[in-house]
């Protein structure tokens, strides 16, 4: 009886702070929407013009210069009968990934959670930069009991951000400065980016997943 009203009270706990998590969320979303609205109408910019350059842009993708991301060759290879269907499964590719991620974690690790929808929303944004690899790295240390013992996988995550980070301006720099390199030289760098990005997600929901199953067998 006991144990019943201690996993029932937990487990309304956990269902709070997943509300207030996402109702904080919202709150922010609401409050930056609305500071942007009020500047940009002071600029004489409207509504529909500053939201479909900043949050339109990822579901439209319509500047493919060359990026750390691979929309940009991606798209400029594919034929264009097919460009709406391949935006539509990269843009919604990411909702797909966190769903069973939300339904394993949601009520035990919310913030896992938050790490991963924006680990996964930078993999497919079609002009990511090394400032929104920050923006989720910040996250990771939240989490380093529950990565415990990946340190070996861990090394080689992190020498692949390092080499990616060091190559991708010299192989930028061969190809549109030098002229003499192609394409493919700096769309292999941005491929290793995308790799090491989609690994760390991997070995970190493998990691939490293990975590969160030993720890019930202990509970139990």
């Amino acid at each position: 009886g006991n144990g019943n009203g201690r996993r029932r009270t937990d487990g309304e706990a956990k269902k709070n702070a997943l509300v207030h998590l996402c109702a904080w969320i919202v709150g922010w979303v609401v409050a930056l929407v609305g500071v942007s609205q009020a500047v940009m109408s002071r600029a004489g910019v409207a509504p529909m013009d500053w939201i479909r350059a900043t949050y339109g842009f990822r579901f439209v993708a319509e500047d493919l210069s060359p990026n750390l991301g691979c929309f940009w060759y991606f798209f400029t290879e594919m034929f264009d009968n097919f460009r709406d269907f391949f935006l539509f499964a990269f843009d919604y590719f990411p909702v797909v990934l966190c769903v069973p991620v939300v339904v394993r974690l949601g009520a035990d690790e919310p913030v896992f959670c938050v790490f991963v929808a924006r680990l996964l929303c930078v993999v497919f944004s079609p002009y990511p930069t090394l400032g929104d690899a920050a923006g989720y790295l910040a996250l990771l240390p939240l989490f380093r009991t529950r990565l415990a013992g990946a340190e070996g996988i861990g090394y080689l995550v992190c020498a692949g951000y390092v080499v990616s980070a060091l190559l991708s301006p010299i192989m930028w720099r061969l190809w549109i400065v030098d002229r003499v390199a192609n394409a493919n030289f700096f769309f292999a760098t941005t491929l290793a980016w995308m790799v090491t990005q989609s690994a760390l997600c991997a070995l970190c929901v493998d990691r939490v997943v293990t975590h969160a199953r030993v720890s019930k067998k202990k509970s139990d």
